[in-house]
């Protein structure tokens, strides 16, 4: 019979590494708390997207004004 350790959990490494490096359970709660204070509402960033790559969304008068076209 031959026996094996047992695996360690992903949970327990980032466990262990907190530990060893001194990092308290208030620690990584004030971490978090810092990161979020720059963070942007999920919701309003996929609603308003960025107009990177030089796109542009049209202006409202501009759609409105277009007259349909007519078919002969």
């Amino acid at each position: 019979m031959t026996l094996l350790p047992v695996r360690i959990q992903r949970g327990d490494a980032v466990r262990a590494k907190l530990a060893a490096l001194g990092l308290t359970t208030e620690d990584v709660r004030d971490a978090v708390d810092w990161a979020r204070q720059g963070a942007v509402s999920p919701v309003l960033a996929v609603a308003e997207p960025d107009t990177a790559h030089g796109a542009s969304r049209p202006k409202p008068s501009a759609l409105s004004s277009r007259k349909p076209k007519r078919k002969d």
